[in-house]
């Protein structure tokens, strides 16, 4: 993990992604303006790699990484990469994952689509495990 893994994350389940698309189709109060689709809840970066390490019964992860170094890292890697010209491996932008908050408010869907996320974000990681296992992408 690079930094602290404290920093928020909002996951949507694939399902309701597609309901909640489909509703700012259906209703009218939708037209003009934006919707936030998400999972009924957030979670920290740690807590969801504890829980889709306890679902792939692995182990969870210990390593912690501090985040300043890695996003200084990437920023030299970034310009001698574009220097050499080649993909750097390691960017900021990538970096920046472990760092910036990624919670919403779902509350403006729910008030006007009727919006209501059905698949937790515990079934919804283990339905997506069980795809990456039957389609050979990991391992169980």
């Amino acid at each position: 993990m690079i930094g602290s893994g404290n920093v928020l994350y909002h996951m949507t389940y694939i399902d309701d992604l597609i309901e909640g698309i489909v509703l700012c189709g259906r209703e009218s109060g939708a037209l003009g303006e934006i919707f936030t689709i998400g999972g009924e809840t957030y979670t920290t970066l740690s807590e969801l790699c504890n829980l889709i390490a306890d679902i792939l019964n692995k182990p969870r992860p210990m390593l912690k990484v501090p985040y300043k170094p890695v996003f200084a890292a990437s920023v030299i890697c970034e310009k001698f990469c574009n220097i050499l010209k080649i993909n750097p491996v390691l960017f900021p932008r990538r970096v920046e994952f472990f760092a910036l908050d990624r919670a919403f408010s779902i509350n403006k869907a729910k008030r006007i689509l009727g919006y209501e996320p059905k698949v937790s974000l515990q079934e919804g990681i283990r339905k997506t495990a069980r795809w990456y296992i039957d389609n050979k992408l990991i391992s169980e």
